[in-house]
């Protein structure tokens, strides 16, 4: 904050000096406005200051948004216009791309290169909706979602003096971080995962993609992508919580068990709560075929003819090519195998997509 000043006080000074300069014929240049890089920023901001703010962080330092009532940030959200590009913004800064953003009638164009953003909402689930219409745009599935209700049981809320203040503790907290940041600014280190872990990323997306994408529709399938990502995201983080810990010095890191299972954890239960708020967003698939692919589904025998999904009857009746068309798709969704023409048998993944869905129903 006091660069930010120093910087503002000097811009301000050779601005002077420039008009002084103009006024005398002079030839000097204009000053180039300062980057003033903070760390929180509120979540009522338009999309062009939220650019221009990233921007002035660089690559090296994330802007943070911290709001407990998720609408103070849906205020901007909700807004038909500025909601799209505030989407737009966040779903580049997901993906660490450039985000560039140019006005008629402005002199300069907003451009963030390297992209970090923090966000951390917390709000009821009327708050969530207007901030999240669908994942049409893919905007809620680059979120990680946890949902809970509220203990029933009265806490005590008498003063502790036994227990550190809640100011002490982010306090020290605060140094913490500060040091890791200086500590780990400026390196490059590789984090490795092993081939087991690979591979329970890889049955994580498998599974999830099973349940969201034919039981759940269509546009809830980024949920499963997008999470497998964010396990190995969750896992560099805690990786690098260690490395700087030991104060280690190689170019690279391999993930543990232990962090590792904590961030498989966390993205199950991640996806979990966001399959059950998908389902209430205001906007999502109207004309949803996932229940029937499940109605159909559920009532399928291990092993069975093509002639027998006929007979089933689901809550709206299917074409009959539709119906070849959904066994294709399961077979392609590794919920099927195809026996022989016309024959089919389910496979453990259909067992366990089916379970684990009427589970989180």
């Amino acid at each position: 904050m006091a660069q930010n000043k120093a910087a503002d006080c000097e811009f301000r000074y050779k601005s002077d000096l420039y008009k002084k300069s103009l006024k005398a014929g002079g030839d000097l240049m204009p000053p180039e406005k300062p980057s003033k890089p903070i760390l929180l920023m509120p979540g009522d901001v338009t999309s062009a200051k939220l650019i221009e703010q990233i921007g002035h962080n660089g690559a090296n330092q994330a802007l943070m948004i911290f709001e407990t009532e998720a609408d103070a940030f849906g205020i901007s959200a909700s807004n038909a216009q500025f909601g799209s590009q505030i989407s737009t913004v966040l779903r580049k800064a997901f993906e660490f791309e450039t985000i560039e953003q140019a006005r008629k009638g402005e002199e300069a164009s907003h451009s963030a290169e390297s992209p970090k953003l923090v966000m951390v909402l917390s709000g009821t689930e009327s708050q969530i909706s207007k901030i999240f219409k669908s994942n049409e745009d893919g905007l809620f599935s680059r979120f990680m979602i946890v949902t809970g209700s509220p203990s029933p049981k009265w806490m005590n809320v008498q003063p502790d003096p036994a227990n550190v203040s809640q100011d002490d503790f982010f306090e020290l907290k605060a140094d913490e971080y500060h040091e890791m940041w200086k500590f780990l600014n400026g390196k490059s280190i590789e984090v490795l995962f092993s081939q087991d872990q690979w591979d329970r990323v890889n049955a994580f997306g498998e599974k999830y993609l099973a349940i969201t994408h034919h039981f759940t529709g269509e546009l809830s399938g980024s949920l499963a992508k997008r999470h497998a990502n964010m396990i190995t995201r969750l896992a560099a983080i805690f990786t690098m919580l260690r490395f700087f810990e030991n104060k280690s010095l190689i170019p690279n890191a391999y993930c543990s068990d232990v962090d590792f299972n904590i961030s498989l954890w966390m993205a199950e239960n991640s996806i979990n709560c966001s399959l059950k708020l998908y389902k209430k967003l205001p906007n999502k698939e109207v004309k949803n075929p996932a229940t029937q692919s499940l109605f159909i589904l559920q009532n399928l025998g291990d092993i069975f003819k093509l002639k027998h999904v006929a007979l089933i009857k689901p809550p709206v009746s299917i074409p009959r090519r539709s119906l070849n068309r959904l066994m294709s798709d399961f077979v392609v969704g590794g919920l099927l195998i195809r026996l022989q023409p016309g024959v089919y048998q389910k496979t453990p993944m259909a067992h366990l997509a089916l379970a684990h869905f009427n589970k989180i129903e």
